[in-house]
């Protein structure tokens, strides 16, 4: 999700109405890589967000065990498309 699309979202509800919302941005995915010994590509940063965004389970929420997680499947997912292209 967008800055953008975050703010469209928000406008529907009453400003006064109290919630909850955590946001994690790109910085904290290159900070949470940096701790596993990973260099990112700006694109795999936006990759891990949207799949953050997409594909996290609601029940656990999005953590810096759950941003792990999901730095290692965009970079097994790298590295498939990677081997793929050599084997064409």
């Amino acid at each position: 999700m967008t800055v953008e699309e975050a703010i469209k979202h928000l406008q529907g509800y009453d400003p006064k109405q109290e919630i909850a919302i955590t946001i994690w941005g790109p910085d904290d995915v290159f900070e949470q890589a940096r701790s596993m010994g990973v260099a990112l590509t700006d694109e795999q940063v936006s990759s891990v967000l949207y799949y953050l965004n997409d594909k996290h389970d609601a029940n656990c929420g999005i953590n810096w065990d759950v941003i792990g997680c999901a730095i290692s499947i965009v970079l097994r997912e790298d590295n498939l498309v990677l081997a793929n292209k050599k084997t064409e």
